[in-house]
């Protein structure tokens, strides 16, 4: 079974007010998370930061943004509402691989 991805979708409070999916067990360095946006598409994500100028996403705002997602590969996502301790773990471990020369 493939394994979930999850993602937690945001909606920015200010300028164009876009959603945003947020991989907090996807890491892109050593202190940022993977993203995606339509615009721009993957990138380099503060959590934190983000969290801060986000709202949580409403199913309308996510919809062209999820359906995008699965377009491109993400095909078992589990979208969630919060970071939980297992999450940030998670990513410590996937980046720990990633120094290693491991790919999981």
């Amino acid at each position: 079974m493939e394994e979930q991805v999850v993602v937690i979708y945001r909606t920015f409070l200010a300028g164009n007010r876009d959603a945003i999916a947020l991989f907090p067990e996807i890491p892109c360095n050593d202190t940022l998370i993977q993203s995606y946006q339509h615009v721009g598409q993957h990138g380099g994500a503060s959590l934190n930061l983000l969290l801060a100028l986000t709202r949580r996403a409403t199913a309308k705002e996510t919809e062209v943004l999820s359906g995008e997602l699965q377009q491109i590969g993400y095909t078992n996502l589990r979208p969630v509402l919060r970071v939980s301790a297992k999450m940030r773990r998670k990513r410590d471990e996937a980046w720990n691989h990633i120094l290693q020369g491991e790919v999981k």
